[in-house]
């Protein structure tokens, strides 16, 4: 049919021309505005509208990039270096990276000027608009910390400054009695940061501290509310522990939940960062199953994970004769990793065998087993299993038994969307037990579990009356009746 019938009259005809186009601008926008990602910077990669909000699940990863890679040879990483490893942090699933010590260290952290400034060691501003570019093709958010600021320095100009080069938001760290002697309102900052970052295109976030004597409940101000408050809080309730107790697990994941349902800002769940020792040596267990346990915990609970660098291959901190707990460079082995390939299907059992591999990326990314793929598996189920991201969890109690157990319940149960059933082992002796009567009790149907994950060798469904837990074990699986 033709756009223009002959008995129109010229006027006419160019009355309409101008509707015309306007409704071919639409039909072209809106596809890209429902199917892209909202990233950074109009006109990038991957930038758009999303209903979506990307940070509610993201897997953020934590990097110190004097330690991560070092691109000229000359014993310290920086930026171009970070560039390098793109494709790897593509391949764990990472949503965004979070930059940590990124301003000069002799500088004093609460100058406007300071927050400013690159580290010299790690490279230029040029190579910092490089990282952000290249990492928006890769699908990767780039965010940085910055401290909080005395009442006589701008923030707002801080945070604008690094806005305005891309990023997609700050890490507001707690203000202490050594960095601020007299802090200002944290709930005039916060909101005052919430401000600008709404004046940008995209979404940006910002990522507030919850003290660990907070409670859990309640938000984190009284007078902050939904628009002022920071879109994600960091859970400080699983980084402390030092020793694999399942009811201080379970209890801090209770608080985790308590979290999403009360507070308008999302968890922020973290096992490993600068400020405590790495898990891998904090529990003193030496089974390598141990951070499989760690990692289901980070990446399958409520809200957001964060990952501390090298924890996905096991790192261990520097020796004790250099800087105390802080982290060895990153162990790449003796060549760049190539990618892995994902699985197709998040369904796809994993025999994830403990191997007596050396932790590093090279080895690990070569054995199916390794704690790098364990990572991997889990985090496309993160990203793509519906009732994991939105589900409610549900915990059972068989503490004595220490095991730390709970379910996923989707919204609506069904065929297509069973609830999901975590088993976590935190003994190195096998252990039996029985699920039946937690299902009786949560008004759950089902008989057996179908695997989806698990970190031992065993193969087939699991009936509820006798499920076998090895050592240190992980085993996920689908309520199926």
């Amino acid at each position: 049919m033709p756009i223009f019938s002959p008995s129109q009259t010229p006027s006419s005809r160019s009355r309409r021309l101008p509707r015309i186009l306007a409704l071919l601008g639409l039909a072209c926008i809106v596809p890209a505005l429902t199917s892209a990602q909202t990233l950074a910077r109009p006109g990038w990669v991957g930038s758009g509208l999303t209903p979506n909000s990307w940070w509610r699940h993201a897997v953020i990863y934590t990097i110190d990039p004097h330690r991560f890679q070092d691109s000229n040879a000359d014993g310290t990483g920086d930026l171009r270096g970070l560039v390098q490893r793109l494709d790897y942090l593509q391949s764990l699933g990472v949503d965004a990276v979070l930059i940590e010590q990124l301003h000069p260290p002799a500088v004093p952290a609460a100058s406007q000027t300071s927050q400013q400034v690159i580290d010299p060691a790690l490279g230029t501003l040029d190579d910092f608009d490089d990282l952000v570019i290249q990492a928006s093709r890769h699908n990767i958010r780039v965010l940085i910390d910055l401290q909080p600021s005395s009442p006589t320095a701008d923030l707002s100009g801080v945070a604008r400054f690094w806005l305005s080069r891309g990023i997609a938001g700050f890490r507001l760290a707690a203000p202490t009695a050594q960095t601020e002697p007299n802090p200002p309102d944290s709930t005039n900052q916060l909101r005052q940061l919430r401000a600008v970052a709404k004046s940008y295109v995209g979404e940006r976030i910002l990522i507030g501290p919850l003290t660990p004597s907070a409670p859990p409940r309640g938000r984190p101000a009284e007078s902050l509310r939904n628009g002022d408050a920071p879109q994600l809080l960091l859970n400080p309730y699983l980084s402390p522990l030092t020793q694999l107790d399942a009811t201080a697990f379970r209890t801090a994941l209770e608080s985790n939940d308590a979290l999403v349902h009360s507070s308008g800002s999302v968890p922020v769940v973290l096992t490993d960062d600068a400020t405590h020792t790495r898990s891998i040596t904090r529990f003193a267990v030496t089974n390598p199953d141990l951070d499989k346990v760690i990692a289901t915990l980070l990446l399958t609970t409520r809200g957001a994970s964060m990952v501390y660098f090298g924890q996905e291959v096991g790192m261990a901190p520097a020796p004790s004769n250099q800087q105390p707990d802080k982290p060895s460079t990153m162990p790449w082995g003796s060549s760049p990793p190539p990618v892995t390939t994902a699985p197709a299907h998040p369904g796809l059992q994993s025999n994830t065998q403990p191997a007596n591999t050396a932790p590093d990326v090279a080895t690990q990314d070569a054995d199916p087993r390794s704690l790098l793929n364990w990572y991997r598996q889990l985090s496309i189920i993160q990203h793509s299993n519906l009732t994991l991201r939105s589900g409610v969890n549900l915990s059972l109690d068989h503490d004595s038994q220490h095991v730390l157990a709970w379910v996923r319940k989707p919204l609506i149960v069904s065929a297509i969307a069973p609830p999901i059933v975590f088993l976590c082992n935190l003994t190195g002796q096998p252990v039996q037990l029985s699920l039946t009567a937690d299902m009786q009790r949560l008004h759950l149907r089902g008989s057996f579990l179908r695997t989806i994950l698990r970190s031992d060798s065993g193969m087939g469904a699991i009936h509820l009356d006798s499920v076998t837990l090895p050592p240190f074990a992980v085993y996920i699986g689908e309520l199926r009746y």
